[in-house]
């Protein structure tokens, strides 16, 4: 629970925090297919700002997953977050293997929210503004009427209505693909309802 960026209820220190990762790593080291714990190793990662290390764990999640029954929106999440952390290691970029994490999870599930997100930011930046508000629309269309990650995904359509798609530089990722606190304005981090929706350990 510790080590569960969802959970945690006291504090503990860097170094506490160093030492579970160890016994975590060690832990799946003799267990490589337990795809919950490559996610809390994941999200433990992610909260020590290590995004490469977080998508290579991402992806043994993935791949410990799909040893077992097929379940296309399990590996969907898994992929979003994937995508989620390379772009993050990569300063916000999502092309490259985090474009290609993104557009598979939308194969696998359509309606998954983060890859929605993440799509929609990745065409902001691409200057597909039209492709974008696609993306968020369809995110929108899922979302509770009113709730506070809702009423941010409308203010990103207004403001995309404004955007000169002939102009040359994107701006930065808007508010429908922030992360955890708050974030992805260069660097991709998700809010906790979106967060929420994610592989519970």
């Amino acid at each position: 629970d510790a080590l569960d960026p969802l959970r945690r209820q006291a504090r503990v220190s860097p170094q506490q925090i160093e030492e579970m990762l160890v016994k975590l790593e060690t832990r799946l080291k003799t267990n490589p297919d337990d795809a919950k714990g490559w996610v809390m190793l994941a999200r433990s990662y992610e909260t020590l700002e290590r995004y490469d290390a977080t998508a290579q764990a991402y992806s043994q999640a993935l791949a410990g997953a799909r040893l077992g029954e097929p379940d296309r929106e399990l590996e969907a999440r898994l992929l979003a977050d994937m995508a989620d952390a390379l772009g993050s290691a990569q300063g916000g970029d999502l092309q490259g293997q985090a474009g290609a994490a993104i557009e598979e999870a939308l194969r696998l599930d359509p309606r998954q929210h983060k890859a929605l997100a993440l799509a929609g930011s990745a065409a902001v930046r691409q200057g597909d503004f039209a492709l974008a508000a696609t993306h968020w629309r369809a995110l929108l269309a899922q979302l509770e009427p009113g709730s506070d990650i809702a009423l941010r995904v409308q203010d990103d359509l207004l403001q995309l209505e404004t955007l000169d798609a002939s102009a040359p530089a994107a701006p930065a990722a808007p508010a429908a693909a922030r992360a955890d606190a708050n974030r992805l304005s260069g660097e991709i981090h998700w809010p906790a309802s979106i967060r929420a929706m994610a592989l519970p350990p």
